[in-house]
């Protein structure tokens, strides 16, 4: 290895409190670090936090041991970070790469040929070590331990012990476990979210997409992060999670794949991801062959149980874990344990439990063992099981008073779902399928994912055998109708799904589902404006929840009926139901329900001049809906409510603002009002009042700017609201 000795100024830095460049004389420092042949792409928070950890150290157990999975660019990082601490090591800075070494009791070997010591005759060579460091400070870099720790962790205590003014850095895939030793878990790169939207020069600044480019510029210098590359280069970064080496070789395929190409392949990422011919060693030639270095150093058991988890779609927690693979808590924690110590997983705080995740890509490795193996479809089985019992206990408590914090729980574990109900397509098993279905409607129902419900929902009930559960059946049938009926496009086929699952509880005796059904066929008949044929159904219902004790769905059917009212033009009776319906929604603790009702009265106090009443009724709603964090058709209703209420005011500036928010989320829900709705025809006379009042121009500037309300703010920005016009 090549020894050099330069002088490094440590004013060649720039200031971190001016960003100016200043210089003063540093002593020159032995070093042999490598050149770098690559720019260094962002880490300056990481490279402070890590800086000063070392620091710190020096006074303690003067062991750093940066941490990560492989590729994550943890030799980099170690480098730049040595290199920054020049001054604070006068007696060398030594690197020493331990990747190719086999044997644990050639560690010391290594080092000493880093540091020119010799071997003395009849002397240990860890003992010539000591001797040769006792009186200096310096700092080694220990790079790649993961494979050697045995001899890491003997070397670094001594050498440690001995010489008071030595440092250690070590990098590794998991800690050394040495007393006093500091662990720094190195993160992935900043990637933009999915959903964001930014002009390419602010997507440049994350450190994800700033890698990409600097690579692919060193392949083709005149890429360009752009509006036609930008989109594609954000997926790429997002599917590589942040993983510097997956990123890198990533883009080394620009030189024969234009990044749209790239992306269009990410879901075989794993055969993309390859470098150059000799352009790296060998184990960080292939993403593949980075994580195969990494899984052989477990035991066969963490093997298995590597492999079972990639069946997870976005992450897990211990009792997911623990059921998928078929061990007891105390087991479960041990592998998972393992998997994020050997940097293979990622723990992430959660409010009230830490979950843990892959990397994508090594979630792709995982699942490429998993088939290899031929264990996926008793992994499989086990995730449809365990998402089974969850969905159906989701599907009770998203009826009572812990509607939020299971709105919260179902939403963290949304795409896992999903591949609990993918695997039961591939194992075509349809009772599954259908009973996370048929519970898990109220969940898509609040949060606005009403067509991804719906899809879900009709792939079940095409399943085989899927006639013959019916009991399930009954239940997603019941689904189907409830997320169809909110489009007025969709009543007839909502009708039919409510017809066929009243049959089958009919037959089951099941009352419960039998009133339900009764309420959605009543509540579809109103909203065609087949009031008679509407309110003998719901009258049915309604005996039917008195009878069993129900306040719920009695509150519900009360609704329903008072909507029909409210729809012929009775005021004063869509207001008694309503109001009725809301005191036994409150009572069951029913949030969902509280925020729909609330919102109707306040809507119909509007309209009868109550504008003190209507703004409590509001109130309630908005912060009902804030709580839920929900986005279904009342979080639209609110807003039109919000609106409402400003046209009665004469706040008109905020009348078009709501417009355009309600407008934004019934679009996002593919909602479409009926011309004879009364919803949509308060909506065209506040719009028109508005336009009138503010001229075309203005109306339609804060109708954009309301448009432009991401809807998870829209409840909170419309309550603010609603507090300050108080205030004026």
């Amino acid at each position: 290895m090549v020894r050099a000795r330069v002088g490094v100024k440590t004013s060649s830095l720039p200031s971190r409190a001016e960003g100016l460049d200043w210089r003063v004389e540093a002593p020159i420092v032995p070093h042999n670090l490598p050149v770098e042949r690559t720019r260094f792409v962002g880490r300056e928070t990481e490279l402070e936090e890590a800086e000063a950890l070392l620091r710190a150290g020096e006074v303690a157990g003067r062991l750093l041991t940066v941490v990560g999975t492989g590729g994550a660019g943890k030799t980099r990082f170690a480098l730049k970070l040595a290199a920054r601490t020049f001054a604070d090591h006068p007696d060398g800075v030594w690197f020493v790469d331990l990747a190719p070494l086999g044997d644990p009791e050639r560690v010391p070997s290594a080092v000493a040929i880093a540091l020119s010591v010799r071997e003395v005759a009849g002397v240990p060579l860890t003992r010539t070590l000591v001797d040769h460091l006792r009186e200096r400070r310096a700092l080694l870099v220990l790079d790649n331990c993961e494979h050697l720790l045995d001899g890491c962790r003997a070397l670094a205590h001594e050498l440690r012990a001995a010489s008071p003014g030595l440092t250690v850095l070590a990098t590794s895939r998991e800690p050394l476990g040495v007393s006093g030793e500091q662990v720094y878990p190195l993160p992935p790169l900043a990637t933009p979210s999915a959903s964001e939207a930014a002009p390419p020069e602010r997507l440049g600044l994350h450190a994800s997409v700033a890698l990409f480019v600097d690579r692919a510029q060193a392949m083709v210098p005149d890429f360009a992060l752009d509006d036609s590359t930008a989109r594609a280069v954000q997926s790429i970064c997002r599917a590589m999670d942040g993983l510097p080496l997956a990123i890198e070789l990533a883009a080394a395929r620009v030189r024969v794949l234009t990044v749209n190409e790239i992306a269009a392949r990410l879901d075989r990422m794993l055969a993309l991801l390859r470098a150059p011919s000799g352009d790296t060693s060998r184990r960080h030639a292939t993403m593949r062959a980075t994580l195969e270095w990494s899984v052989q150093t477990l035991g066969d058991e963490e093997q298995r149980a590597f492999r079972a988890l990639a069946v997870f779609a976005s992450g897990w927690d211990l009792m997911g874990a623990g059921a998928v693979l078929d061990l007891d808590e105390l087991d479960t924690l041990d592998r998972v344990d393992t998997l994020v110590n050997r940097s293979l997983v990622i723990a992430v705080s959660g409010a009230h439990a830490n979950r843990y995740r892959f990397l994508e890509p090594v979630r792709q490795f995982a699942a490429e063992l998993l088939d290899g193996a031929s264990e996926r479809p008793a992994a499989q089985r086990r995730l449809v099981e365990y998402f089974v019992g969850l969905s159906e206990e989701a599907g009770s408590a998203l009826l009572g008073p812990d509607q939020s914090a299971w709105l919260d729980r179902i939403g963290v574990e949304h795409e896992n779902l999903h591949a609990a109900l993918d695997a039961c397509q591939q194992l075509e098993t349809a009772e599954p399928a259908l009973r996370i279905t048929g519970s898990l409607w109220r969940y898509w129902h609040v949060r606005g994912h009403l067509r991804a419900g719906l899809e879900a929902v009709r792939r079940a009930l095409a399943l085989p055998n899927a006639e013959s559960t019916r009991s399930a059946r009954a239940g997603a049938l019941y689904a189907a109708g409830a997320l169809t009926a909110v489009d007025m496009d969709g009543q007839n086929r909502s009708r039919e799904y409510f017809e066929e699952a009243l049959a089958l509880s009919r037959a089951a005796h099941d009352d419960r589902r039998v009133a339900q059904c009764l309420t959605g066929l009543g509540a579809v008949a109103s909203a065609r404006r087949e009031f008679a044929a509407g309110a003998e159904r719901l009258r049915e219902a309604q005996d039917i929840y008195r009878r069993l004790g129900d306040r719920r769905g009695l509150a519900v059917t009360l609704n329903n009926l008072g909507a029909a009212a409210w729809n012929q033009g009775d005021l004063e009776r869509a207001e008694t139901s309503i109001s009725e319906a809301l005191d036994l929604a409150r009572a069951a603790g029913d949030l969902g329900n509280v925020a729909q009702l609330s919102v109707a009265l306040s809507l119909i106090d509007t309209r009868l001049g109550r504008l003190g009443t209507a703004r409590e009724h509001l109130r309630e709603c908005l912060s009902t809906l804030c709580a839920l964090g929900a986005r279904h058709s009342s979080a639209a209703g609110a807003l039109l409510a919000s609106a409402e209420l400003a046209t009665r005011e004469r706040r008109f500036p905020e009348v078009a603002r709501w417009l355009g928010a309600a407008d934004l989320v019934l679009e996002r829900l593919g909602l479409v009002f009926d011309d004879s709705d009364v919803w949509w025809k308060e909506h065209q006379n506040c719009w028109a009042q508005a336009r009138a009042e503010l001229g075309e121009e203005r109306a339609q500037s804060e109708y954009r700017s309301g448009r432009l309300i991401d809807r998870d703010d829209a409840m909170r920005l419309a309550l603010a609201d609603l507090e300050t016009s108080v205030a004026r």
